[in-house]
């Protein structure tokens, strides 16, 4: 850090100090009026942080402070009093801070602390506030007044010595310091080459509150909360690891809290034979959390009680019913912020009411792969959990997880904690273990083989509205016998029930047994079902089976089943073991929605001859749409004892041998890589790759330029997401449709603070949903133009929609589409409407023109105004030659982009019952896109002046997404400016082949040669947005590196990687059959749309892991968490960005086939 003395000579140290002079306070204390007090200072810290004294005309005496922010770090600045500390404990109910401030942009959120005096000036304790819970910060100046009884008692001592903290409570009577801080990144998009300045004048402490108006702001902490904590108990203190609350808050321990209004207040315990109690107000209108962490960087080593121990804490609601979250984090050993969390669901531990119980969750529980906040990308990347260097426990909820308790947010969510610790041993009981260890020899039992025409009494069936179910008995055509018989549509969920007489000792008692075995049948070619077992403690238990079509015999090992996370019957009494000796009910359920079905089920019974079956996939992995006949061309195998292969062509020539080259273990598939190269074949036609120790040989073709049927179906997959609009034979082929979801007259949602209907006609369906949202139209539309611009002649006028044939790209008529609709969302003052949709998720089971939910228009956002100004700037000169919709375009671009600069932090509506939320809090990557596209559109000094003020602060430091679009408008200078010309468009384009080496880099060391290891929801995305960056690259450089780069990350996507799915539907030997799409769903055809790219790995697997009926992904690894099922809809879903990523990208490769 550099700094500068009194004389001006440059110094460099860690802190920035200014000592200087003038006598302090009016009434109770003055930290700031023209000069800091007689012997004050001011400290600056973090990065380029700083605190200087400065001139300003807007205020009457001149002097201020300037702060500046680094908002890459985590800054903050100091001001001490200098002389004699400020007994503030008299005033602490009726006195205030109050001051000036102003922003150098406006809407930037700071935290102000007051910090005592510690020992003797270290170690202080400090509490904080949050600006955004007093006031707005406006580039014009105010007075801000904030009561001290806002600030809490509680707050963190700094060891400057230890560089690490604890907690503490503030020392009211010897106050010292007042500190301006803010989070790393708090101000993204508020700040100028990532500084965040803003100018404070006439800071003091004044008492009497009567005499000005109290905030608007009461912290949560100050509710009444009375609670007495749990008795004491007898403990054995040598199964005890690390006490984070105990008998109070465990020694070098702090907490810290996120987003929100989420606090939380240590109370003392109410006499001495209770423990204290930590109470937690989460916001429930935000993703808040909670976070006890071990102070000084100790990490706390775990790694030898990874089977035996836990997470052990007591825990009771305000109301009861409360659902959090518990999460275990490790330290940053591995890189800076680079903390990996894994995490469980509450529910699966307890029921949490308002009587104190205790929670233990095992170590054993908790997965290895976690995720840790990356803060260059804005997301959460995968990790591994370092058991050896635990540190922090995190209690959190996800966003309106607990609507009905907060009253949709306006209220906290209520925890009360204690005894939080981490212990050696556990008494829980461990299904592993119990399975592992489990030995019998009884006979098999029968349960139920139908035969008796009263078995039918026993079954019932439960359904949401628009399903139907039919159970009955029928005919075992296998065997001539009598089956239960189940006729299904299931449009959101369904089960079939059997009851058992648990009086039946026999039937009903299956602790001898490993294995559920029955006979089944399904009148799908392929699909996973469930079963579930209700146990003698009402706990729901659940396991996944395949099923192909016709009769078959199928075991369910009891060691698959797990507790059903979602749904627990009303009298269950949790204790997460599988009491099996008096079962109560078995269901099954189908895992197909949409379609008429059939299952059946015969003799039920109960084994020991359960025996796991092993099987072995394919190990040579290829892209199974074909290789560039001028490109690179590899496959992989992962089969580590092979060595050789062949390529073979049509005539059974061999026209290359090979070897193998050595590959390298990947961790995040389980399997062994060998990468084989044939890039030296250049003549087109077919072929086949032998490996020649085992003889698995796969077909391959080689062409000049292999893609261009996929693009074409990339494109025209588009027209199938058109709604409100009649899909002909003639175009649709076998997926015609009628005209459906017309969304003329569409409800005005309260979040619109409208009453009224609006006319939202047209549009693409999102995903696979009947949702239509404006920011991920953004991304997608942007990006295709982009494509556009680059090659206008690349796609043609003859892919089959209704506007071929009229001289015009497919490609400008199918966006026009989406481009109408966008229109129809902006308001008459410019703003523009988030989304379109339920306010339930829509089932599967009707087609769009039957659907009977209530579609509502709900309200506008800065992002939502921003994406829609960025490409209605971009279609202005696209569509030019239209010049009455070009002239619509810039005119409603530019009232957009006014709007956004009004209202430059409105976040995204909170309605998200039956559509996805699109959560965006830093909207400075928006403004700068569209600023880009308005200054190429207009060329505006205005926009080009914006551009120079915070390009440095956007510069391409990772792949874009819906959320982070900022490189969409680097793209847009590189393709219309010489790099050259203007300096901060060189800056950029360094920045964007800067970060494609980085991608390029990181091919070369990866097993699968891919760009990302980022396993996460639309993970092909993910990749082919990284492949974007590539491809500008190589359109700046022309240095082949690059282009070969995009070329493997596609091979991935068609086959080349750890699942051997071609992940675009219509394409490739093994592709996609039951993408997770309503209209797909129930149109009765058997074969998908083509054209599709679906999601892809998720290592999250938020299906299975929520119990979905028809998904059970047969392997956990990140890079092979797919499954091709219907339900999977983390894997499995498609959606408009995902397939304009692939358009990009193909259209890329085949405009450089050469």
């Amino acid at each position: 850090m550099i700094w500068h003395n009194s004389a001006g000579r440059e110094m460099t140290g860690f802190l920035v100090m200014i000592l200087l002079g003038l006598s302090f306070g009016v009434e109770l204390g003055t930290w700031f009026s023209e000069d800091y007090p007689q012997g004050g200072y001011a400290i600056a810290y973090g990065g380029r942080s700083a605190i200087t004294i400065i001139n300003d005309s807007d205020r009457k005496r001149g002097k201020v402070v300037k702060l500046e922010f680094d908002d890459k770090e985590y800054p903050g600045v100091e001001i001490g009093f200098g002389g004699e500390t400020v007994d503030l404990k008299s005033a602490r109910k009726s006195g205030a801070l109050r001051f000036f401030i102003r922003g150098s942009q406006g809407g930037e959120q700071i935290i102000i602390g007051l910090m005592d005096h510690g020992n003797d000036g270290k170690n202080k304790c400090e509490v904080n506030a949050q600006s955004i819970n007093f006031f707005k910060i406006t580039d014009k100046w105010q007075q801000v007044i904030i009561p001290l009884i806002s600030f809490s008692d509680e707050g963190e001592r700094w060891y400057t010595e230890l560089n690490g903290g604890e907690y503490a409570r503030i020392d009211w009577s010897r106050i010292y310091n007042i500190k301006f801080s803010t989070k790393k990144e708090q101000n993204i998009g508020r700040s100028v080459d990532r500084i965040a300045t803003v100018f404070i004048d006439d800071i003091e402490i004044i008492d009497h509150t009567a005499d000005f108006a109290q905030p608007p702001f009461f912290s949560w902490r100050h509710l009444e909360d009375k609670t007495s904590g749990p008795l004491i108990t007898e403990e054995d203190t040598s199964n005890l690891i690390f006490s984070f609350f105990g008998k109070g808050m465990g020694e070098k321990t702090s907490v810290y809290t996120y987003n929100g209004r989420t606090d939380f207040s240590a109370k003392d315990a109410t006499d001495s034979s209770r423990l204290p109690v930590l109470v937690c107000y989460f916001d429930d209108a935000e993703w808040s959390g909670v976070t006890l962490f071990k102070a000084q960087k100790e990490p706390i080593d775990v790694s030898a009680y990874r089977e035996t121990g836990g997470l052990e804490f007591k825990v009771k609601g305000a109301s009861g019913g409360e659902l959090f979250v518990i999460g275990l984090l490790d330290d940053e050993s591995e890189g800076v912020d680079m903390k990996v969390q894994t995490r469980l669901p509450s529910r699966v531990y307890t029921r949490v009411n308002t009587e104190w119980q205790t929670v233990q969750v095992p170590f054993s529980d908790f997965t290895d792969v976690g995720k840790w906040w990356s803060s260059d990308g804005h997301y959460e990347a995968l990790g591994y959990m370092d058991w050896t260097k635990l540190i922090e426990v995190r209690i959190s909820t996800e966003k309106l997880a607990n609507r009905l308790i907060s009253e949709n947010g306006k209220k906290p969510v209520r925890l009360y904690l204690s005894d939080i610790k981490l212990v050696k041993k556990m008494e829980t009981f461990s299904m592993t273990r119990y399975w592992k260890e489990f030995k019998s020899d009884a006979p098999d039992i029968l349960i139920d083989d139908f035969e008796d025409p009263r078995d039918t009494l026993r079954w019932y069936s439960s359904f949401c509205p628009y399903s139907s179910i039919k159970v009955y008995r029928d005919n075992n055509t296998d065997n001539n016998s009598k089956a239960i018989r189940i006729d299904y549509r299931i449009d959101k969920w369904g089960s079939s029930t059997c009851l058992i007489d648990t009086a039946d000792t026999v039937k009903s008692n299956w602790s001898y047994h490993n294995a559920l075995k029955f006979n089944f049948f399904s009148s799908e070619k392929a699909q996973t079902c469930m079963v579930m077992i209700v146990d003698g403690s009402n706990e729901a238990w659940f396991a996944h089976f395949e099923a192909l079509n016709g009769w078959q015999e199928i075991t369910v090992p009891f060691s698959e089943f797990r507790m059903y996370e979602f749904w627990q019957p009303e009298n269950v009494q949790i204790n997460r073991k599988m009491d099996m000796d008096k079962i109560r009910s078995y269901d099954f359920r189908s895992g197909i929605f949409g379609k008429t079905g059939t299952i059946m089920l015969d003799n039920v019974r109960l084994t020991n001859t359960y025996i796991p079956v092993v099987s072995k996939n394919e190990a040579l992995r290829i892209n199974q749409i074909g290789y560039f006949q001028n490109g690179i061309k590899r496959f992989i195998v992962t089969d580590s004892s092979v060595n050789d292969f062949a390529v073979i062509d049509e005539q059974g020539a061999v026209v290359r041998n090979g070897k193998l080259f050595p590959g390298s273990y990947w961790s995040l598939a389980g399997e062994y890589m060998k990468i084989g190269d044939f890039t030296d074949i250049k003549k087109s036609g077919r072929y086949q790759i032998l490996i020649q120790e085992t003889g698995e040989k796969e077909e391959i073709f080689i062409r000049e330029n292999i893609y261009t049927d996929a693009l074409n179906a990339a494109v025209k997959a588009f027209y199938y997401q058109r709604l409100s609009t009649e899909l002909k034979k003639e175009h649709a082929g076998d997926w015609m449709r009628k005209s459906g979801i017309a969304d003329t007259a569409c409800s005005l949602h309260v979040s619109t603070g409208k009453t009224g209907v609006k006319n939202v006609s047209g549009g693409w369906m999102d995903a696979g949903d009947y949702g239509k949202y404006i920011v991920n139209a953004g991304i997608s539309v942007g990006t295709m133009l982009s494509l556009y611009e680059l090659y206008p002649d690349l796609i043609g006028d003859n892919l089959n929609i209704p506007e071929s044939k009229n001289g015009k790209s497919d490609l400008l008529d199918e966006i026009r589409y989406e481009l109408e609709w966008m229109k129809r969302m902006q308001d008459l003052d410019g703003g523009v409407f988030f989304k379109v949709g339920s306010l339930e998720w829509d089932g599967f089971s009707e087609m769009p023109e039957a659907l009977k939910s209530v579609r509502y228009v709900m309200g506008k956002s800065t992002s939502s105004a921003l994406n829609f100004s960025a490409v209605m700037a971009m279609a202005a000169r696209i569509y030019k030659e239209d010049k009455e919709f070009s002239k619509d375009c810039l005119k409603r671009s530019i009232v957009a982009w006014k709007w956004a600069v009004n209202n430059p932090d409105i976040r995204e509506p909170d309605e998200v019952g039956g559509t996805g939320a699109y959560e965006d809090s830093h909207f400075g990557d928006e403004f700068f896109w569209a600023a880009c596209e308005l200054f190429v559109t207009t060329g505006k000094g205005s926009f080009k002046k914006y551009i120079e003020q915070t390009a440095s602060s956007y510069l391409c430091k990772n792949a874009a997404n819906w959320y982070n679009v900022s490189n969409l408008g680097w793209f847009t200078l590189i393709k219309h400016f010489d790099v050259q010309k203007y300096p901060f468009i060189s800056e950029g384009s360094r920045s964007v082949i800067a970060l494609a080496d980085r991608f390029v880099k990181a091919i070369d060391s990866n097993p699968c040669r891919i760009p990302v290891e980022d396993f996460i929801w639309g993970s092909n995305s993910v990749l082919l947005n990284h492949a974007v960056v590539m491809c500008y690259a190589y359109y700046l450089t022309r240095q082949d590196k690059y282009l070969e780069s995009v070329i493997e990350t596609v091979d991935y996507v068609f086959g080349k990687n750890a699942t051997g799915f071609c992940f675009v539907t219509g394409l490739g030997k093994r592709s996609p059959l039951q993408p997770h799409h309503r209209i797909m769903a129930a149109d009765g055809v058997e074969a998908p749309f083509p054209g599709f790219l679906v999601g892809g790995p998720n290592a999250d697997r938020q299906d299975e892991i929520s119990g979905e009926p028809g998904v059970n992904y047969p392997d956990k690894e990140p890079a092979k968490a797919y499954i091709d099922r219907m339900a999977a809809y983390a894997c499995n879903e498609v959606a408009i960005n995902w397939n304009a990523a692939l358009v990009f990208v193909l259209g890329f490769l085949c405009a450089n086939a050469e």
